[in-house]
């Protein structure tokens, strides 16, 4: 399975290719569809990544771990 780096690259290696027009319409089509696909993995694994991080709270002489929250949430 691609890392987020390795997807983030090849990624933007399809953006680049699509927006200077290089080949076919047909490989347009495939490197947008596998474009689309990478997006996803890209979100999912920064979603896992995002639910993974903690925030470790000291209180009254006890840690406790809380959900990471961002300034959207």
């Amino acid at each position: 399975e691609l890392s987020y780096e390795q997807a983030l690259a090849r990624l933007e290696q399809i953006v680049y290719q699509l927006e200077h027009g290089e080949g076919t319409l047909d490989d347009a089509l495939n490197k947008f569809k596998e474009g689309m696909a990478l997006s996803q993995h890209c979100a999912t694994r920064l979603a896992t990544a995002e639910q993974a991080i903690q925030k470790v709270v000291e209180t009254a002489g006890r840690i406790s771990l809380e959900p990471f929250k961002t300034k959207e949430a």
